[in-house]
């Protein structure tokens, strides 16, 4: 089953294909409709499942256990990514998209705070490590 964003996305690109192909006098396509799905936010908050802390503690234990094939020194390199970055996105909350975005300077290490950008807003800090 398609989600509402996904389905909101499709019906957008076939309206801006409707929009050029009457930009450029195409007489006989549709007229384009601005369709949108409405998308049920309580009900996508309900479906949202969250790991348990021993699902989280198993995940974290099987990062020594990743990059077997490669040499030791590359395998310890890649593995401490793993951790960092494990313990950005489940400790800060981050979304793929927030976590694929950051870069190191949105990092404040005297602060101990992780600055996250929200699209189009400004930076805003997003969490605190105590």
């Amino acid at each position: 089953m398609l989600s509402a964003n996904h389905l909101n996305k499709n019906f957008i690109a076939i309206d801006k294909l409707l929009e050029f192909l009457h930009s450029y006098g195409v007489e006989n396509a549709p007229i384009p409709t601005n369709k949108q799905m409405e998308i049920d936010q309580e009900a996508r908050i309900l479906k949202i499942e969250t790991l348990t802390q021993q699902e989280i503690k198993t995940l974290y234990t099987c990062i020594p256990e990743t990059y077997q094939n490669l040499p030791f020194v590359e395998r310890q390199e890649k593995q401490a990514e793993l951790r960092v970055i494990f313990a950005l996105f489940y400790g800060c909350g981050l979304r793929r998209s927030e976590g694929h975005k950051l870069r190191l300077k949105d990092i404040d290490f005297d602060r101990k705070t992780v600055f996250v950008e929200q699209g189009k807003k400004l930076q805003r800090p997003h969490c605190a490590n105590e």
